[in-house]
């Protein structure tokens, strides 16, 4: 974090907290160059995520989809007979 006041780049922080909105954090930080004292404010930057589908069109992510897919492929998997005569060859 860059100073404001001298513009130095390293900053320590003293105090996080949230803040009274309860989406952000608050954090007391001072200058280790001027000791200036300031605040910051942090939110959670939420991103608008896509999947590029293999014939290149995108989809909104969805994450219900993917858990959903990796859930009906482990129990595909370990019910299929290739996988159990893996499992009786060790």
């Amino acid at each position: 974090m860059v100073c404001p006041s001298c513009s130095h780049e390293d900053t320590k922080v003293i105090d996080s907290r949230v803040a009274s909105d309860g989406l952000s954090i608050r954090r007391r930080r001072e200058c280790e160059s001027c000791a200036f004292r300031f605040s910051t404010y942090e939110q959670v930057e939420i991103l608008d995520l896509h999947v590029i589908k293999r014939d290149g069109s995108l989809q909104p992510y969805q994450r219900e989809k993917v858990e959903s897919g990796r859930f009906l492929r482990t129990t595909s998997a370990s019910l299929s007979p290739r996988s159990s005569r893996r499992s009786r060859r060790k």
